[in-house]
């Protein structure tokens, strides 16, 4: 809904607008003689958006924007408080041709039509650190705290600021691996972030108190990925520990078919994730996901997908001696909930995190 007043050769307007169930407003003015002129100012609260079933977002803008003749500003600050995520291919055409390639057909119109652009935006992912901008893409899964400024020259635009990965997994080596730290620095064009990630095996199924993980480091065109662990250990160690949750020669209580069953398992889940997702989302299952917990004899394979709203269902199969379980779980209020396994009992379970995340937790142990 606008109102709109004529005054001659310019007009003031002022209203409201909705997407989805997020309210907004727009005011401003335009000129249009002797040339084309105007302002506008743009705010609202948790607009809602659905790209193509892979972003669902609720956006929160208070941007101005100028525009004449070959020049339009824009500037202010978006606050995304919620966000989903979820990538599983890129899609036909994603891949950019080199710079060095130069596309008559698109140059001709940059030369035809060279308007400036003057871009200044702040971007708060996640100010309230609510845990509630997620991102499901290629193998890592994480929430997104941080802010980033938009900024640009005559052809690129830069981000300078800091985002984070929190309670966030990524699956290497057939691993969900736990993001013990995670850190995206930008200083340059959006395509160049500076990677500092670690990434480690969940240390409850891992022996000896051994901290075993992967550490990427780098521009993210070429990172640089490597092994580590707590303590210091030879490669061959790391993975072991990574692969199976013990080192080389602690395997007395498994027969050697065990402990190659375990790590081939392990990296074939890594591959077949994509597989299962299309599959749990075709029979109405959200968040599907194939894992393995327990280790040794103990290896179970597990199946988790969302069925409803707060509402987690599971079923795990034995991988040695096929005894199976379903487990249901519902999110009574946020971070609290009730599980009920098949055979078992019914538990209660109050999620929270010390200093913070759960990232400082772990770092802290």
């Amino acid at each position: 809904e606008q109102s709109i007043s004529l005054k001659g050769q310019s007009a003031d307007f002022n209203g409201s607008y909705k997407l989805g169930k997020g309210l907004g407003k727009m005011k401003g003015d335009i000129t249009w003689l002797p040339t084309l002129r105007g302002h506008l100012q743009i705010s609202g609260d948790e607009l809602e958006f659905d790209y193509q079933s892979m972003i669902k977002a609720k956006v929160s803008p208070n941007i101005n924007i100028m525009f004449e003749h070959n020049n339009l500003e824009i500037n202010g600050e978006v606050t995304i408080p919620y966000a989903r995520v979820k990538v599983r291919d890129l899609p036909k055409g994603s891949i950019s041709p080199s710079k060095d390639v130069i596309l008559v057909e698109q140059q001709a119109a940059i030369n035809a039509y060279q308007q400036r652009l003057a871009l200044n935006i702040l971007l708060k992912v996640d100010p309230l650190r609510s845990n509630e901008v997620k991102i499901d893409a290629f193998g890592l899964t994480t929430d997104l705290q941080g802010d980033l400024r938009l900024q640009n020259n005559k052809n690129e635009i830069f981000g300078s600021g800091e985002v984070q990965l929190v309670n966030g997994r990524y699956q290497a080596y057939g691993q969900n691996l736990i993001i013990r730290d995670g850190d995206l620095l930008f200083n340059s064009t959006l395509d160049r972030p500076f990677l500092n990630i670690e990434a480690v095996r969940d240390p409850d199924l891992t022996s000896d108190g051994v901290i075993a993980g992967l550490r990427i480091e780098g521009v993210a065109q070429k990172p640089t990925i490597s092994v580590f662990s707590e303590p210091v250990m030879e490669q061959q160690q790391i993975l072991s520990y990574m692969l199976t949750g013990r080192g080389i020669g602690e395997f007395s209580g498994d027969s050697d078919n065990t402990i190659l069953t375990n790590a081939l398992l392990s990296i074939g889940l890594g591959q077949s994730e994509n597989l299962i997702s299309k599959v749990g989302n075709k029979i109405g299952f959200e968040d599907v996901n194939l894992d393995t917990s327990g280790q040794g004899d103990d290896t179970q394979l597990s199946l988790t997908g969302t069925i409803a709203p707060g509402v987690q269902l599971r079923y795990g199969v034995g991988v040695f001696d096929s005894i199976s379980e379903v487990a249901i779980r519902y999110e009574l209020i946020p971070r609290l909930y009730i599980e009920a396994v098949s055979g078992y009992a019914i538990d209660i379970y109050y999620q929270f995190s010390v200093e913070g995340s759960q990232n400082k937790q772990l770092k802290d142990d």
